[in-house]
């Protein structure tokens, strides 16, 4: 089993939910991540679906592993899959790109279930 996890609106609030405030780890959900990895029987790795772009020299993903970190998540056994500026404009171009990131890390590991967690 893989884990594949969104970052804004799922693991802290971020863009549209106005329940918490603006940063705020969602209780339980770190947590309910590490449960789901504990119990997948490869050490599991979460995989996070962002539409951050990669940047120049991947600088931008590396900002993303490093807030991720600050939060508790552990980026030894973490894996971010960018987003790009083309697709990063618009929610169907930025789920498409979250798509297309899916079906090449599926490819990689296509002997492996998924579970998505994300928000709406």
């Amino acid at each position: 089993m893989k884990i594949l996890s969104d970052v804004d609106d799922t693991l802290y609030s971020s863009l549209f939910d106005e329940s918490f405030p603006r940063g705020t780890i969602y209780p339980g959900v770190l947590s309910f991540q590490r449960a789901l990895d504990d119990h997948n029987f490869d050490s599991g790795e979460i995989a996070f679906l962002t539409a951050r772009p990669e940047g120049v020299k991947g600088i931008v993903r590396q900002m993303t592993k490093n807030h991720l970190a600050s939060l508790g998540v552990d980026m030894k056994l973490a894996a971010v899959l960018s987003g790009s500026f083309k697709n990063f404009i618009g929610n169907e171009n930025i789920a498409k790109k979250k798509f297309e990131n899916f079906v090449i890390f599926q490819s990689i590991y296509p002997e492996y279930d998924f579970i998505f967690l994300g928000d709406r």
